[in-house]
């Protein structure tokens, strides 16, 4: 109350800096006496507060965030790495870890538009879920450290150190896919936690590949450069060798129908990118797609009821497209 109203009277930065320091001493003594953490927190908000006092305001960096945004990050780490040592118990470890994303969401809104500081400040963020999982070996400390790293190449992709163009975004994105699975094969513990990030990720770069390229095909005026198409393209091709690869390393239930699923998915991608408006070279894979699925789902599971629709599926898309077609004028060769 007393540092709020010293803000309210408009008092020197000084003075300002001075009095944030009053709740970050009495939160730690009501923790320090009282045996609860939850005092602590008091302490972790001001330290934010009184540290952004003093680089701002007393020494004047504002033209230079980013080294605010460092010193929180630093904060950061050396406060999660006091919550790792051994003996710590639960609530102190719950307190270091909150602090900690504290002091990283402080390092975020801070660095603001300096792409660099952010994707350095995630790229640690990282670390620390890389190091939280080998001392705890909590797998979800695993997917939020793919996630922060996603997020680090982001934000790195078009700062002005690498300035990437925005066509090869898909490249970098399905590197580090292939850099998840493949690592799966040094690290076997984590074997089964890898090869889904990397197979989860690559699908998630597939997805966005195929909504930017909708989206530039949906100007008239405008058309994919050749590099632009390929590079989104290829993150399909990737995605399909990454299942295929995984069905015959693991052999999981059903990997094998979603490989074929993504290699029709990605030939008539390649197909639209290509401008190739046949109605045949469409339907005719689709259709023989649902046949052999039929068929599969017959003789492999004795699925009969489900074999019948995917077998009505596949000759309706082989049949009616055809028909159609005949009727035109240059149409007579469809029905041979």
């Amino acid at each position: 109350i007393v540092f709020i109203l010293g803000y309210a009277f408009q008092i020197s930065s000084g003075e300002q800096f001075l009095l944030a320091l009053v709740p970050i001493a009495t939160g730690a003594g009501a923790a320090f006496i009282r045996k609860s953490v939850q005092f602590a927190y008091i302490s972790t908000i001001f330290t934010i507060v009184a540290t952004w006092i003093l680089t701002m305001q007393v020494f004047h960096l504002n033209t230079h965030p980013q080294y605010l945004a460092h010193i929180f990050t630093s904060f950061g780490v050396v406060i999660f790495a006091v919550g790792l040592q051994k003996g710590t118990n639960k609530d102190f470890g719950n307190f270091c870890k909150i602090s900690t994303s504290l002091f990283f969401l402080a390092s975020i809104i801070v660095a603001n538009v300096n792409l660099t500081t952010q994707s350095i400040t995630f790229a640690m963020g990282a670390v620390l879920l890389l190091a939280l999982y080998i001392a705890e070996k909590k797998k979800e400390a695993l997917y939020a450290m793919a996630l922060f790293l996603n997020i680090s190449l982001l934000f790195l992709l078009p700062s002005y150190k690498i300035k990437a163009q925005i066509e090869y975004y898909p490249l970098y994105f399905s590197a580090l896919s292939i850099a998840f699975y493949v690592s799966s094969f040094f690290f076997k513990k984590e074997s089964d936690v890898l090869k889904n990030i990397g197979i989860v990720n690559q699908l998630v770069t597939t997805a966005g590949s195929l909504v930017f390229s909708g989206q530039s095909h949906s100007f008239s005026y405008y058309r994919p450069r050749p590099t632009e198409s390929m590079t989104y393209l290829s993150t399909g091709y990737i995605l399909t060798v990454l299942t295929g690869l995984d069905y015959f390393v693991r052999r999981k239930a059903n990997m094998d129908y979603l490989t074929s699923f993504f290699v029709l998915s990605t030939y008539i991608w390649h197909l639209w990118y290509l401008n190739i408006s046949e109605t045949l070279y469409y339907s005719l894979p689709i259709g023989l797609y649902f046949l052999v699925l039929g068929f599969l789902r017959e003789e492999r599971h004795n699925e009969h009821d489900n074999a019948n629709i995917l077998n009505l599926v596949g000759n309706g898309m082989l049949i009616i497209p055809t028909f159609f077609l005949a009727q035109s004028n240059s149409g007579w060769f469809y029905p041979v």
